[in-house]
């Protein structure tokens, strides 16, 4: 069973707190069994997995949860509802961005897991089905690893280039900048040592794309590209979202990493863009590829999901260039997120605060917010 006092490894380096699992469900998540497999099939106990319900959420969740803890080295726990407003009663100021019933309750497994010093944090879906490999190795972040690295004139790349999809059809991933798709990306790779500190997995089957592309055609992707490497990073400069349906985040960048429930479902694809910027003035990396996951798509209503992106769609390609434009002095990633907000508030400070520019606004604010909260669990 869990042990809610930080369960530790040992590695061959000494003590280590494990990698944390973290999704969010209203459903039974019957893919973290596949999950479980594979850590059994790789001998992997150096992890555990946070469900974090909801209150749609089925009651029977948390017995599944139970009975798969009982079945694995791996810690398996539900986060009731009641868990994360006691919670909550340590960080009251974040209360007003974790609404009931949406998917930024993830928020709040994330925040547990730093409080209780996981090294790495991996957000993933419900619907997403592990698909063979170690997937805890092909997700290790926090190191410097070698790898093939892409760098782009434009300074933009879309990973979905090196996935093949079965009508040969292109595709740009969720988030991308309208006004970055569709141009020729001349691109040159170089092998080099980095240090990784999110690695976005990518997708069989339903890839994350944005609705406006679902509603224009079904997609299927069958894999990586034959000559595509099977993990690659983007050099300093080179940008393209990542999402967290299928993600790694290395500790330190997770006080950068606020998922706002006012932004509808660019919440993630916003926060990745923090990280990159901060990243690069780190001299670190982000890597796409392996593990790859099979999504098998929970049902969606594709004009809600649209309504829910417009916002994002529209003002994405204005935050960016205003994120990429910052100057940045500190040397963590909570002290640079808050140089980013603060800067970026002012840039765009030309918003009024009328009821279109209200969400903008309340990410600033709950983005500070969680800076705050999670900086004071860094000082304790």
């Amino acid at each position: 069973m869990f042990i809610s006092d930080k369960k530790t490894t040992h590695f061959a380096g000494g003590l280590a707190f494990p990698t944390y699992l973290v999704t969010t469900t209203i459903n039974v998540p019957y893919a973290i069994e596949g999950y479980l497999n594979n850590f059994l099939s790789n001998n992997r106990t150096d992890a555990v997995v946070l469900v974090v319900g909801d209150k749609k959420t089925p009651e029977k969740v948390a017995d599944f949860c139970d009975k798969l803890s009982g079945r694995s080295d791996v810690p398996v726990r539900y986060v009731s509802v009641k868990e994360q407003e006691q919670c909550l009663s340590r960080f009251p100021s974040l209360e007003d961005y974790v609404p009931y019933n949406s998917i930024q309750r993830r928020n709040l497994g994330m925040l547990m897991a730093y409080e209780e010093k996981a090294e790495a944090i991996v957000t993933f879906d419900d619907d997403n089905l592990v698909t063979g490999g170690d997937y805890l190795k092909e997700h290790e972040v926090g190191r410097r690893v070698r790898l093939p690295i892409v760098q782009a004139s434009t300074g933009w790349f879309n990973v979905c280039d090196y996935l093949d999809e079965s009508a040969h059809q292109e595709f740009y991933h969720r988030g991308y900048p309208s006004g970055q798709r569709w141009k020729s990306t001349p691109t040159t790779i170089s092998e080099k040592e980095v240090t990784v500190v999110v690695n976005a997995g990518l997708w069989r089957g339903d890839p994350d794309v944005d609705a406006i592309t679902r509603l224009h055609r079904p997609l299927n992707v069958t894999g990586l590209n034959r000559n595509a490497p099977s993990k690659f990073g983007l050099e300093l400069g080179t940008w393209c979202p990542f999402d967290s349906q299928n993600t790694a985040l290395a500790r330190e960048t997770i006080p950068a990493y606020f998922l706002s429930p006012d932004i509808g479902r660019y919440d993630d694809i916003w926060a990745g863009f923090v990280v990159r910027r901060i990243a690069d003035h780190m001299g670190h990396y982000v890597s796409y590829g392996l593990p790859l996951v099979t999504q098998a798509r929970n049902t969606h209503d594709l004009w809600r999901d649209l309504d829910a992106e417009k916002f994002g769609w529209q003002m994405t390609d204005t935050l960016v260039q205003a994120i990429r434009e910052t100057s940045l002095k500190e040397h963590t990633y909570s002290e640079c997120a808050l140089e980013i907000i603060n800067q970026v508030e002012g840039r765009l400070g030309k918003f009024t605060h009328d009821e279109s520019s209200t969400p903008f606004f309340r990410f600033l604010d709950g983005y500070k917010r969680w800076i705050e909260s999670l900086s004071s669990i860094s000082r304790t």
